[in-house]
């Protein structure tokens, strides 16, 4: 009785020294946490805070008690809510002045083309984005972006907010460079790996295998004899390759497909053998 007693005094004493050193968060700011109840509207998130942040439950999209969430802190006082969002329609100058100096994304509505870009809706804020920010590498369709809603990065706000320029293209960078680096460790001389065919050429196919590429030459497409690499592939199509050069300074890589199937040509033949 006496251990447990001392053991809740404990926990209690360590709960109050960190409530007072608890730091409230500010609006703009990013909140982790997990899901520990939904109620009606509201979804009530643990980020160890002394009281649990709330947030729309029609911002969930699928997620439920448990689960972990992240959102930007759009409201302080009475309760902290935080968003996934940047809402809708009520969205005001200083709160996206926050999201740009802490340089959290934003999510917005491309709603028109314009002379060089795109008219994008940023929560009822008028905002531009370039043409060459919508994306990357070629764009052929740009229409085909009207009407979406992205993930983009505020690059610009005048003091009036009058000039609002944001950029995709920076946080798909950005995500390709993450992603780049996690592939870099698996790209290794023998590994085999799937990636996805991203240009063909009359010598062979660029396969994207995670933010880098490689290049399949034609003649490491089959053992017998392939007049173009378009009798095979589509651009998108999926690929399981082996690495046969990797060169870490230039990032240039080297993949085979014959490789792969030698193996299972050999064990075929001896097997009928």
């Amino acid at each position: 009785m006496t251990q447990s007693r001392e053991t809740a005094e404990a926990t209690f004493a360590e709960a109050f020294e960190a409530s007072l050193n608890f730091k409230n968060p500010e609006q703009g700011e990013l909140l982790k946490g997990q899901i520990v109840s939904i109620s009606g509207d509201d979804a009530f998130v643990s980020y160890g805070g002394p009281s649990e942040a709330v947030m729309a439950t029609n911002e969930l999209d699928g997620l439920d008690v448990g689960d972990t969430v992240e959102g930007t802190v759009v409201k302080t006082s009475p309760d902290i809510r935080i968003s996934r969002k940047l809402a809708k329609g009520k969205a005001s100058l200083d709160l996206l002045r926050q999201m740009y100096e802490n340089r959290l994304p934003v999510e917005a509505k491309v709603a028109a083309r314009n002379k060089g870009g795109f008219d994008v809706s940023v929560g009822g804020l008028r905002a531009f984005c370039p043409l060459s920010q919508i994306a990357l590498g070629k764009i052929d369709n740009p229409d085909q972006f009207i009407g979406q809603s992205y993930e983009f990065r505020v690059t610009e706000l005048s003091d009036d907010g009058r000039r609002i320029v944001v950029s995709r293209a920076a946080l798909l960078k950005e995500a390709n460079a993450s992603k780049a680096e996690e592939t870099r460790r698996n790209i290794v001389p023998g590994a085999e790996l799937t990636g996805t065919i991203k240009t063909i050429t009359p010598f062979g196919a660029f396969v994207d295998l995670g933010g880098i590429d490689g290049l399949l030459h034609i003649t490491d497409i089959s053992w017998g004899r392939v007049n173009h690499p378009s009798e095979l592939f589509q651009v998108g199509d999926h690929v399981r390759v082996k690495v046969l050069k990797f060169n870490a300074d230039t990032e240039r890589v080297s993949l085979g497909l014959k490789q792969i199937t030698e193996a299972f040509v050999r064990i075929t033949f001896f097997d009928q053998v």
